[in-house]
């Protein structure tokens, strides 16, 4: 599907959060819970920009920004270089 035209080039979303239980390493009786800020990305359109199940992504954090990049897997199966943007 990559090539495919992107009809919406920007999204709107929400921070939400998630909570994590912390528990006692030799009960295993919750201890706390903290909460967290998340971010969650899912739709058609991940597959339509490249983003397919199971690809490898490289996450770059900036105050107010955060760029996710698809990584191209190598010959032999590892990951290998970030793909190039179309600028």
């Amino acid at each position: 599907m990559q090539g495919m035209a992107i009809t919406k080039p920007y999204r709107h979303l929400k921070v939400g959060y998630f909570r994590k239980r912390h528990e006692d390493r030799k009960t295993k009786i919750p201890t706390r819970y903290s909460v967290h800020a998340a971010l969650n990305l899912k739709g058609d359109w991940l597959e339509k920009a490249g983003f397919l199940t199971h690809s490898q992504v490289r996450v770059e954090v900036g105050p107010g920004k955060i760029i996710i990049e698809l990584i191209k897997e190598s010959d032999d199966g590892h990951p290998g270089h970030v793909v190039q943007r179309e600028q």
